[in-house]
């Protein structure tokens, strides 16, 4: 459950950051969740 946890919140607080601007940002995250939702 932490791992898992781990494992979807720094994707996507990555994906926000990296992203110069929120709109690009998101689909990042969006995209970092949906992997680790396929991985997990």
């Amino acid at each position: 459950m932490l791992f898992k946890s781990i494992f979807i919140f720094i994707p996507t607080y990555m994906g926000l950051f990296l992203g110069m601007y929120p709109y690009m940002g998101v689909p990042i995250a969006l995209l970092s969740l949906a992997r680790a939702e396929y991985i997990l």
